[in-house]
């Protein structure tokens, strides 16, 4: 479709929508009830209390009738099917995303053009053949359950994969046996907003959930106290790891460094800002969880993002001081922000992405709309630049502290 084909285009869809709406189409009716709450000696009308009833028979009845009309409207637009097989064309090609390597081997999606949910992938060696471990497909032939998080074991035995029907935020936690290609018979419902993050001893698993949802949880609920929890594989108690029982209505996140050996905790009211503790957990291979937290940044003005740990040196990325950012190296014996140094200062383009990588410091700066990946040393001197194919935007920077 080119530009003068839809420019033409635009002006049938305008008028056959035009001429639709003349027709004036009986839009379903929503019912109103007499429910008033009193609110501080002020009455507050709610005449739509009843939709909050998710499984209502009335609350169904009224969406399936707005869907019908919804469609009946799509389905007479004459150039739909044009459209519909336009957009189908051009998205209709592979897409693969950034490889991860766990075990000394890679993972990663992909979808070859048209299916439903994305395809997860093994690979031995760059030059073998990749292996499917974990197609969405098979288990919902409709793509109604979507595979969000998933993660592998550092011996590279386990996938833990969160499955939602029809995407929902609510979701379990399953996990494969990746010799058998089957799941075992354990799984953890109920979680929300959860990451995936495996001990160096591929035992257990530090994942989220929010206080109680493990009895019965569904969207109507408060999302109130989330919390971190230790899984161990095969049985046995789990563990609080984190929480913030004095700000409930925080949202919280907890995973390890990738030698096993510290535990990164944080939490935020919105989206933007946070706050950080760090725990050392000693061995890595028998993790002491009972350890103390460090308090890394006890307020919430900015964002404060971990790269990872070198001796006792805390690499951390920060917004404080510096909207664009900048890179920071504390010292996890006096964390005092006041004492943090300077390695990578704020430059003239965001940092929009950073990794610690086997001593380098990465980072990818947003500058005039084009991405620039350059590499420092752990002093902050620069090492160059990478060589990105063609200007644009990169993303999903992958790598390992080691």
């Amino acid at each position: 479709m080119n530009l003068r084909s839809g420019y033409l285009l635009l002006p049938l869809l305008l008028g056959r929508a035009a001429a639709l709406t003349a027709q004036q189409p009986g839009y379903p009716a929503a019912a109103r009830d007499s429910l008033v709450e009193n609110y501080g000696g002020r009455p507050v009308a709610d005449p739509y209390r009843w939709m909050e009833e998710l499984d209502g028979a009335a609350l169904k009845s009224w969406v399936e009738a707005e869907n019908a009309l919804t469609f009946a409207y799509l389905g007479a637009l004459p150039q739909r099917e044009i459209i519909r097989r336009r957009l189908t064309a051009l998205w209709d090609y592979p897409k693969t995303q950034v490889p991860v390597r766990e075990a000394g081997q890679l993972f990663f999606r992909q979808n070859a053009g048209l299916q439903k949910q994305s395809v997860l992938y093994r690979q031995a060696t760059l030059s073998a053949t990749p292996a499917p471990i974990l197609d969405p497909n098979s288990l919902s032939p409709d793509g109604s359950l979507a595979v969000g998080a998933w993660s592998v074991s550092p011996d590279g035995r386990y996938l833990a994969y969160t499955a939602a029907v029809g995407g929902s935020d609510l979701r379990d936690i399953h996990f494969r046996d990746l010799r058998s290609g089957v799941d075992l018979p354990e799984a953890i419902e109920r979680v929300k907003f959860s990451g995936l993050s495996w001990t160096r001893d591929s035992r257990g698993l530090i994942y989220n959930r929010f206080k109680g949802s493990r009895e019965g949880a569904n969207l109507q609920d408060a999302n109130t106290l989330h919390q971190a929890w230790y899984h161990p594989i095969g049985g046995g108690e789990e563990r609080l790891i984190f929480d913030r029982p004095d700000n409930p209505n925080d949202f919280t996140q907890s995973y390890l460094s990738d030698d096993g050996r510290w535990l990164y905790a944080y939490s935020a009211s919105g989206t933007t800002n946070l706050r950080l503790w760090i725990k050392d957990l000693g061995q890595p291979l028998r993790p002491r969880f009972d350890a103390p937290f460090i308090t890394i940044a006890p307020d919430e003005d900015a964002a404060y993002i971990p790269l990872g740990v070198v001796g006792s040196t805390l690499y951390l990325q920060t917004t404080w001081q510096t909207p664009k950012g900048r890179v920071v190296a504390v010292d996890l014996a006096n964390p005092d922000r006041e004492r943090w140094r300077t390695v990578i200062a704020e430059g003239e383009g965001v940092m929009s992405d950073f990794l610690l990588i086997g001593n380098r410091l990465v980072v990818n700066y947003l500058a005039d709309v084009q991405s620039r990946l350059r590499v420092f040393d752990l002093t902050g001197k620069s090492l160059g630049d990478v060589a990105l194919p063609e200007p644009g935007t990169a993303a999903g920077l992958s790598g390992r502290n080691d």
